[in-house]
């Protein structure tokens, strides 16, 4: 990417990847947009780690709708989940950014100095089509895996990525539920010319709750640029890429919150370069509506956050909800009903 933005030598490309600067965080063909306009769900998303599906007990559909910089642009990540046995979870995902209109393209006059308008306008999609598999071979231990096929209209790139991921879950009547999570994204990462496309990103997570769940807090630690060298990375957004040596930078972020009658979750959101608009108020509320899903889990709300860096307020907004019996249920009528 920053190759071809320096051969092109267009100013306007500057504003189509003006979110991409801001939010890039690993996935290839920089559309891995960083978790915390979405972290409302992120528990929830093989995206940020495909072995958080072996915990999820009911087949469930989830969406994120984020607009950025006043509705030129906007991220979405949607996808579903589907237990296919007592031990072993399927999901297909969709991640993408996209630009409402045309960007007017504009080109750098070395003569007058003055940055002069084309006839050339374009739009900046990117995606990330991705299915995903989870197993949990022993009790505690979950394993799984993402492959995805991204997609790039501002540098026609189109590639595969492999993410592998593993959680382990512990728990005690005095540290309540743990959830300890790590996953390395692109592991693989090839566009169709082959050469690599993102660095590699290790991820490591803690997700608790207590209180009989009616409390939950997080953290994510995100370690960039772990395995890759300069000369094997395109990203704009890489350390390593960007200062041409071999560098490892770390970003974080964190959610605590809590329920309040099991109905209405009130949280916090905050990390590297974002926090909540007003410190004193929560940056999110959601909604549980069980009563309209016979008895199952309806979410739905949003979560407004601040990046200090460009001083851009995000709104997203999100649901999530479960379709069918629980996974226990599921299989265990299958397994009466067995000759």
């Amino acid at each position: 990417m920053r190759n071809f933005l320096g051969g092109l030598g267009k100013a306007g490309l500057l504003v189509a990847m003006a979110p991409v600067l801001l939010f890039a965080a690993g996935l290839p063909g920089d559309v891995y947009i960083s978790q915390f306009w979405r972290d409302a769900i992120s528990t929830h998303s093989p995206v940020i780690n495909p072995a958080y599906m072996s915990d999820e007990n009911a087949p469930a559909v989830r969406g994120v709708l984020a607009p950025t910089l006043g509705g030129a642009f906007t991220l979405a990540e949607y996808g579903a989940t589907v237990p296919v046995s007592n031990m072993q979870t399927v999901g297909l995902s969709r991640f993408a950014l996209s630009s409402k209109d045309a960007i007017q393209s504009t080109s750098y006059n070395i003569y007058t100095g003055k940055i002069d308008s084309t006839d050339e306008s374009f739009k900046d999609n990117r995606s990330v089509t991705m299915l995903s598999y989870s197993i949990r071979p022993f009790n505690r231990l979950s394993l799984g895996t993402n492959v995805g096929i991204f997609n790039t209209t501002i540098d026609k790139q189109t590639g595969m990525s492999l993410d592998i991921g593993a959680t382990f879950r512990f728990s005690h009547r005095f540290v309540g539920e743990n959830l300890i999570g790590v996953i390395m994204n692109n592991l693989i990462s090839k566009s169709v010319t082959g050469t690599k496309t993102q660095a590699s990103d290790l991820r490591i997570s803690w997700n608790g709750s207590y209180w009989e769940n009616r409390l939950f807090a997080g953290v994510d630690m995100n370690i960039k640029d772990v395995f890759d060298q300069a000369k094997d990375v395109t990203s704009s957004r890489s350390s390593a890429a960007s200062s041409g040596t071999k560098k490892v930078s770390v970003d974080y972020n964190a959610r605590f919150g809590f329920w309040i009658f099991h109905a209405v979750n009130l949280f916090y959101t905050f990390g590297t370069d974002y926090r909540p608009p007003l410190m004193v108020l929560p940056s999110g509320i959601a909604i549980n509506l069980p009563a309209v899903c016979a008895g199952q889990d309806l979410q739905a709300g949003f979560n407004i956050t601040h990046n200090t860096v460009s001083d851009q307020t995000i709104a997203s907004f999100f649901t999530r909800f479960n379709l069918g019996p629980s996974r226990e249920r599921m299989f265990a009528r299958l397994q009466s009903t067995a000759p």
